[in-house]
């Protein structure tokens, strides 16, 4: 804690020297006294049983009466109180800073933080000490100047709603893609539950949301759905072959379990050097890669579980594949047939003209090698907090 502006009090002592020495004293002899008394220091502890007491030596000089009739020195009947030798005012220390909120001089309290604490958190703790202080002096007005927390409550309610945004536009892609509306739910009703498993996750290993651990739930959305449709499709294709729906479901997850296994550890590696990088870095990235990590393992646990539940018992071997929804997306059905036309014929191609495919790659590859040595770099990019401090050098 850091206090700026305002005045602290002293007591002032001129000393007349012509009264010292009519009384036979030196300057040493007053300054030990004045050091003897104005001290606050332990005492020792004092024991019963199990309970203990701190005892502590408290006897500061409070004001200018209370240091005049200090005893300075005492020989038999012999009594020389301070204010004897000494004039003593209660003045206040030339001030070492300054402070004025909107324009008027103020005291400002600054509060730093511990680097484990929560910043929402303990700005909440402040505002309720704040109005306890508030009740109990009405005289004084306290505001509050400056709250990292605003800023922090901020980004994290933008990102909050990122993250509603983000599924509703998965779930929307979903929906077009598989045109299927039970397909759709069910990949729906496992983003949630994975979210879930990820939170528990990050609660064990004492990982807390905040920005960069938002930021790989916003980045791993996209990630969760892909083992689910995987597995679904797979599921419902033996559905749709007669297969009896459990069948269906052991038959086809026991297909996939591997390569989805393999593709999730295959992710996961890519983040292991990431969650042991050590300094700054380290705690920067950790978190977001341990994050990513359990999102990923949460999405393939409910791959191979949830999923597999849910699609023998809601799809059945009547349905044809298309769904009721697939007359309102036939739209954008053809532009991806389209898309997958155009595809196809690039790879015909390309496999027809292999040399000028491998030519035409490497020339990309030199070309974003060569872009890449362009870009700038530093090491936390820019952004607006919407505060601005202007620091001015006057002359001594």
């Amino acid at each position: 804690m850091d206090v700026f502006g305002g005045y602290k009090r002293q007591l002032e002592v001129s000393v007349h020297r012509d009264r010292l020495r009519a009384y036979g004293l030196e300057m040493v002899t007053l300054r030990a006294a004045l050091q003897g008394w104005n001290l606050s220091e332990p005492g020792g502890r004092i024991g019963r049983g199990a309970q203990e007491a701190v005892v502590r030596f408290d006897r500061p000089l409070r004001d200018a009466k209370d240091a005049a009739e200090l005893i300075v020195f005492r020989q038999g009947d012999r009594t020389v109180r301070l204010g004897d030798v000494a004039t003593v005012r209660v003045t206040s220390a030339e001030p070492r800073s300054a402070y004025h909120f909107n324009g008027q001089a103020a005291i400002a309290v600054q509060l730093l933080k511990r680097d484990e604490a929560n910043t929402v958190e303990v700005a909440r703790r402040v505002r309720a000490e704040l109005e306890q202080l508030r009740t109990a002096f009405p005289s004084l007005e306290i505001a509050i100047a400056d709250d990292d927390s605003v800023f922090t409550e901020l980004v994290i309610d933008n990102m909050t709603s990122t993250i509603f945004t983000a599924i509703v536009l998965t779930i929307i892609v979903v929906l077009l893609f598989l045109a299927h509306f039970r397909q759709a739910l069910i990949i729906a009703i496992s983003i949630p539950v994975a979210f879930l498993m990820t939170f528990c996750l990050m609660y064990l290993a004492g990982i807390e949301l905040h920005m960069v651990t938002m930021s790989a739930i916003i980045l791993s959305i996209g990630l969760l759905v892909d083992d689910g449709i995987v597995v679904l499709e797979n599921v419902h294709r033996h559905i749709l072959e007669g297969v009896p729906p459990v069948q269906a479901a052991i038959r086809g997850t026991e297909e996939i379990f591997l390569a989805d296994l393999a593709g999730t550890l295959t992710t996961i590696s890519v983040l292991v050097p990431l969650m042991f990088l050590g300094g700054f870095i380290g705690k920067l990235f950790g978190p977001l890669a341990w994050t990513l990590a359990f999102a990923l393992s949460s999405s393939f646990v409910i791959s191979v579980t949830l999923i597999p539940l849910l699609t023998a018992l809601w799809l059945h071997p009547e349905d044809d594949g298309e769904g009721r929804f697939a007359h309102w997306v036939r739209p954008f059905t053809r532009f991806i047939e389209g898309l997958r036309e155009g595809y196809l014929a690039l790879l015909s191609w390309s496999l027809h003209h292999p040399w000028r495919t491998l030519l035409a790659a490497l020339l990309l590859l030199a070309v974003g090698m060569r872009l890449m040595t362009m870009l700038g770099s530093e090491m936390l990019p820019r952004f607006d907090s919407g505060n601005f401090q202007v620091m001015l050098d006057t002359v001594p």
